[in-house]
């Protein structure tokens, strides 16, 4: 027994010596090995432009969304790792083919701008990079940022969202680059230009007719010849203050023709407010005389002419004229009826129905005195009549 323990014993400490010599070779070997590695396998370096992954250029800047997560840098596989890991085009054997993404954006404006590459400084630009490919890497998984000034100084993150809107604080001609980043970690730009001006007022300016009126009449306001220089006419506003009290008598509304009637006489001051969709505006004004109106004045001449109707007969041809009637407001306006066989108030038969010319001619059948009524009716409806009587052989 005495013997078994010292043999025991001795081999408990030939192992305890052997177990840290083995430790220290194979920790000798392994360092061997990541020497040797080292000298085999390159890890290449990323482009000057992307090999700070903490700076400016991928840190969160005023445009961050709250669910933004930072790239990444991976030296094993020389690429910035997505937030979320996806599948590529390409095997893994052929991915060192990698070529570079197809950087390409449009700029949208809002609606009414005379030109789709220009603004103003109140515009809120779009600019839209999901055009953008890669023949490797999936258009989704693309990571783009945007230099609005291109001052080497990027105004955004690296993101998968393509767009982004942007407002220019002064005018002036931007050159805006775009920078697109593919799975690889090669970059492409593509740079476009964008004229930014200063919003100006609108040019206002209104005509109208007829020149005058009657409290009757019904005026046509033309605003079409308003005009501005950085919206296009039809996105314009246009609102009326009557008669100029400082109080707006109609809703701003985008329609060229207004039409007004004025319900009582007098000299009215018009003022016309033209806006632009900055709510940039400016003001004209005219005056419009308006009168009460005053019935026609109604006269007529007869003349008689004998006509040759048959072989050796002859019949009197009766010639009504009523071009001596007149109206003070609108002459070329006035219409005409006649009655050429009136007989007294219960007779509302006429001859004729209303017209505008002021001659009639006919025949009578039956001789005798007749009484012919003639009633002249102005643009207002006011309506005047006067009587004559002949007698018919």
């Amino acid at each position: 027994m005495k013997y078994a323990k010292i043999i025991i014993l001795v081999l408990i400490g030939a192992l305890l010596l052997y177990l840290p010599l083995s430790m220290l070779l194979g920790t000798a070997q392994a360092a061997e090995d990541i020497e040797n590695m080292s000298d085999t396998e390159e890890v290449l370096p990323l482009p000057p432009e992307l090999d700070d992954p903490t700076g400016s250029g991928l840190a969160p800047t005023l445009y961050t969304p709250e669910n933004y997560v930072q790239p990444q840098y991976d030296p094993f596989n020389n690429k910035f790792r997505p937030d979320s890991q996806f599948e590529e085009k390409v095997e893994r054997e052929i991915e060192d083919a990698n070529t570079p993404p197809q950087a390409n954006f449009v700029v949208r404006t809002p609606n009414g701008l005379a030109d789709k590459q220009s603004g103003t400084t109140g515009t809120q630009f779009t600019f839209d990079a999901y055009s953008s490919r890669d023949n490797e890497t999936q258009s989704s998984r693309l990571q783009v940022r945007w230099d609005f000034e291109s001052d080497g100084e990027y105004d955004s993150y690296f993101s998968t969202r393509k767009n982004v809107k942007h407002t220019f604080e002064y005018p002036g001609t931007y050159d805006v680059t775009l920078e697109v980043l593919d799975r690889g970690g090669i970059v492409s730009t593509k740079t476009q230009k964008v004229v930014v001006v200063e919003n100006t007022p609108p040019f206002a300016y209104v005509t109208y007719k007829p020149e005058t009126g009657t409290t009757n009449q019904i005026f046509t306001f033309d605003v079409s010849e308003s005009e501005d220089s950085q919206y296009k006419r039809q996105f314009l506003e246009y609102r009326f203050d009557w008669d100029s009290d400082g109080h707006f008598d109609t809703p701003y509304k985008k329609k060229s023709i207004w039409r007004h009637q004025f319900g009582e006489a007098g000299t009215y001051r018009v003022t016309l407010e033209v806006r632009d969709p900055e709510e940039s505006s400016s003001f004209a004004s005219t005056s419009v005389t308006v009168f009460n109106n005053t019935p026609p004045t109604a006269s007529f001449t007869v003349e008689v002419k004998p006509v040759k109707v048959k072989l050796d007969q002859y019949r009197n041809k009766y010639i009504f004229d009523a071009s001596g009637s007149f109206d003070p407001e609108n002459t070329k306006k006035l219409r005409y009826r006649w009655d050429f066989n009136y007989t007294g108030e219960n007779d509302i038969h006429f001859t004729t129905q209303w017209r505008s010319s002021p001659k009639h001619s006919g025949f009578y059948d039956f001789p005798g005195e007749k009484v012919v009524r003639l009633q002249v009716k102005d643009e207002d409806s006011a309506v005047t009549e006067v009587f004559a009587n002949i007698y018919v052989e």
